[in-house]
């Protein structure tokens, strides 16, 4: 801070132009700006966001100021503080006379300079602060100031010795050299006024300036204090309210609404309202607010139809669908289930959308049980799935299977057929899986038929649940492969599991697989068979007659036959060396 004399400031003066209205409409501004900031601050502590606030707008728009017109001199009076003769502010109460403050500590003239910071303006306000708290200390601003080292705040100064609070020099020069007469006199020298005169109303010109004055600001600092207050509470409901999501404020409405008499005018529009509601709830992947959103529509609109709702969500409102992709596939398996469980309280009619979401999911643990849930919803509906089937992907082709499979029953083997041919291996092998707990008659042309393109791992599973049909049609087509030409090409598990299929035919297969043991030799002309695995199978069905094949296999005059019967006897098939 640096200090200069009042006779600079008397030369300037005399020098001075007239106040470029301009800069005093800025600085009145800025001087109202500093005056409101120091009745905040002594409103609320020095952390409270309106406090920070303000100190920031108060720094960054003296900057602003001072950038535009230079150095801001603020001349100081008891009462007033103005910019080369033009008033900035006038105190309207003790309570917010700055200059008061300023004047009487000795400041004459306040010069604020381009390049002062925000610490210095900081420093500013706490010093002026200081001296007007209820503890103010000994220190006169001047002095603290000083201390502060603020070096772009200039302040001119006189000697405070003999000034009273609120008196100064330049207050007795324009102070009138009459002297008051007194109240005895005064009295006196009134004429009597009548009883007439008395009880006459008031000239236009007679009213009381002082008492109303003092009320009236007042009441004005009351509403501005009260008015920050109310700002800020204004702010913290707002920031809670954006916080909160629309469909939450919506059903505190819709509750409210609904609590009271509803004619027919209101339930009709409820009933176009509250499913915008819906969709709006199910893409922000809350199924609470959801659950209860459809039992305010329900109780609005009981003739709501959960089918049509389910169609506009997978027609033009396909991207509520995706929202609730997204959704499901980010939450834990606690939400799926409360997704799954609100299915269940739309109802079968959903499934139709339920499907799309369950095509579009990329997690696994949300489509096994949406699946299982889609098929309790169908279960007495299963031809609903069908559609699903000739889906282009596969992925979708396999999950209407699977849910058919969890359906069950005799009535999904024929819709299966067609599945059953599909080019990808992982959708026929769900359609073996489905058809196993049809019964056979249903199942078995299917499985059959499957076996003509099946690979090995497929090969396998459907000889292994044809295994459990004893049908004859089973059993001509089992030996049929044993006897094909291909059957060597086969690999290991291939074959392995064509003759574990055998050995539940019992006898019947007996004189095939004795013939295949000894066929081939040096002038057959089909492949060396299979014999320790005949010789297995035919160990595996254990029967007296299966023995007796592999005793006289060993007395076989071809090593061959004598080795798979002894291979097959030491596995436990017969004791007889």
């Amino acid at each position: 801070m640096t200090l200069h004399s009042p006779s600079q400031s008397r030369v300037h003066e005399e020098t001075r132009d007239a106040p470029d209205p301009a800069v005093v409409q800025d600085v009145t501004a800025w001087v109202g700006q500093l005056v409101r900031t120091l009745k905040t601050c002594r409103l609320y502590d020095e952390a409270n966001p309106t406090v920070v606030r303000f100190r920031d707008d108060l720094a960054s728009s003296l900057a602003t100021l001072l950038a535009r017109w230079g150095a801001l001199r603020l001349e100081v009076s008891s009462n007033t503080l103005t910019i080369a003769g033009g008033e900035v502010h006038v105190a309207r109460s003790r309570d917010d006379n700055l200059a008061g403050v300023l004047h009487r500590d000795g400041i004459r003239l306040l010069t604020l300079e381009p390049g002062i910071d925000a610490r210095e303006v900081e420093g500013l306000v706490d010093k002026i602060l200081q001296v007007t708290g209820p503890s103010p200390g000994e220190e006169d601003l001047v002095t603290l100031l000083w201390d502060a080292d603020l070096p772009h705040v200039v302040v001119e100064t006189v000697p405070t010795e003999g000034e009273a609070d609120g008196g100064s020099e330049d207050d007795a020069e324009k102070a009138p050299g009459v002297a008051w007469p007194k109240q005895e006199a005064a009295a006196s020298a009134l004429p009597a006024t009548s009883a007439a005169e008395a009880a006459s109303p008031p000239r236009s010109d007679d009213w009381s300036t002082e008492e109303h004055f003092v009320d009236l600001e007042r009441a004005f600092d009351e509403l501005e204090s009260m008015a920050l207050f109310e700002i800020a509470r204004f702010q913290e409901e707002y920031d809670a309210g954006v916080g909160e999501d629309i469909v939450t404020e919506i059903l505190r409405v819709l509750e409210d609404y609904c609590a009271s008499d509803l004619i027919a005018a209101d339930r009709e529009a409820l009933a176009e309202f509250i499913p915008r509601v819906l969709r709006e709830a199910l893409a922000l992947g809350d199924w609470r607010s959801t659950s209860h959103t459809l039992r305010l529509l329900r109780t609005a609109d009981p003739q709501w139809s959960v089918a049509e709702f389910s169609a506009n969500l997978c027609g033009p409102f396909a991207i509520t669908t995706r929202k609730v992709v997204g959704a499901l596939d980010r939450q834990d398996q606690k939400d799926v289930d409360s997704f799954l469980s609100l299915a269940r309280e739309f109802g079968p009619p959903l499934a139709e959308w339920l499907m799309h979401v369950l095509a579009e999911s990329q997690q696994m643990r949300v489509r096994r049980p949406l699946a299982r849930t889609i098929a309790e919803l169908l279960a007495d509906h299963p031809e609903r799935v069908i559609p699903w089937l000739s889906d282009e992907r596969w992925y979708v082709v396999r999950n209407a299977v699977h849910i058919l499979g969890w359906i069950g029953g005799n009535g999904i083997a024929g819709h299966l057929r067609a599945a059953a041919g599909h080019v990808e291996s992982r959708v026929r092998r769900e359609v073996v899986a489905a058809l196993s707990p049809v019964e056979h008659d249903g199942s078995r042309s299917i499985l059959l038929k499957m076996l003509d393109d099946a690979d090995p791992a497929l090969f396998g599973t459907v000889l292994h649940q044809l295994a459990m049909d004893d049908h004859r049609l089973v059993t001509e087509r089992l030996l049929e492969l044993l006897r094909a030409g291909t059957f060597a090409r086969r690999s290991e598990a291939e074959r392995r599991a064509l003759f574990l299929a055998l050995a539940t035919r019992g006898d019947g297969v007996l004189p095939a697989l004795e013939t295949e043991l000894n066929e081939g030799g040096l002038f057959s002309r089909r492949p060396e068979p299979d014999r320790a695995g005949i010789a297995l199978c035919i160990a595996r069905i254990g029967t007296p007659a299966a023995r007796a094949i592999l005793e006289q296999g060993l007395r076989s005059k071809r090593g061959p036959v004598r080795k798979a019967c002894l291979i097959a006897g030491a596995s436990g098939g017969t004791s007889d060396d």
